[in-house]
């Protein structure tokens, strides 16, 4: 009797197991609608903000690609100045544990300014990032990241392009839908972003 129990314990034990597993899994497919504001620190503390719409799709086990696009307005000279700003890229993950994934991403970024009555720039300009994403609960998930941008827009005044750090969360509040936050420092600006997430 008690050997013909426990064989149906284990199976039983069995899809509970396969539950909690996912549940630590992060999704490299999503779409996500946020919020984001940019302070520029080297122009007298402007900032720019407006809505933006991220992506990201899996590409097999170890490979992303990802882009978005974001918009910002500013009238503090007394000119509306909008901004919109395109990224797409590709990203490498490197399983690390059942919580963490050391990722890499390589991405290029095109920035288009309209200024009020004065026309319209534009430039391009390349990121390379690296960083751990991990889950630290079932409901919770962190980001850190390093960044190097080069190109037209940041570069210093001789020439050399910028380093910044991304910090961000994603806390899941039901099995596809979660709220996310990131804050970017370094160079001349502070990024915060705020968002809706949903993962496929």
């Amino acid at each position: 009797m008690h050997r013909s129990i426990l064989p149906a314990l284990l199976l039983a034990a069995l899809p509970c197991a396969a539950v909690q597993a996912q549940d630590f899994s992060r999704s490299y497919t999503y779409v996500e609608l946020q919020y984001a504001n940019a302070e520029l620190d080297n122009v007298g503390d402007v900032d720019f903000d407006g809505p933006a719409l991220r992506g990201s799709v899996a590409i097999g086990q170890s490979f992303y690609a990802f882009g978005g696009v974001r918009r910002g307005s500013n009238d503090d000279f007394g000119l509306d100045i909008d901004v919109t700003q395109y990224q797409l890229g590709g990203g490498y993950r490197l399983f690390l544990s059942e919580r963490a994934d050391l990722i890499a991403e390589v991405s290029r970024i095109r920035t288009r300014a309209k200024v009020e009555d004065l026309g319209r720039a534009h430039g391009y300009d390349t990121r390379a990032s690296v960083g751990v994403r991990g889950t630290l609960a079932e409901w919770f998930e962190g980001l850190v990241k390093v960044n190097y941008t080069d190109g037209d827009l940041y570069s210093d005044w001789d020439g050399d392009g910028n380093f910044s750090a991304t910090v961000g969360a994603h806390v899941r509040f039901a099995p596809n839908w979660g709220l996310t936050g990131e804050v970017e420092l370094g160079g001349d600006s502070t990024e915060y972003m705020l968002g809706v997430r949903y993962s496929f």
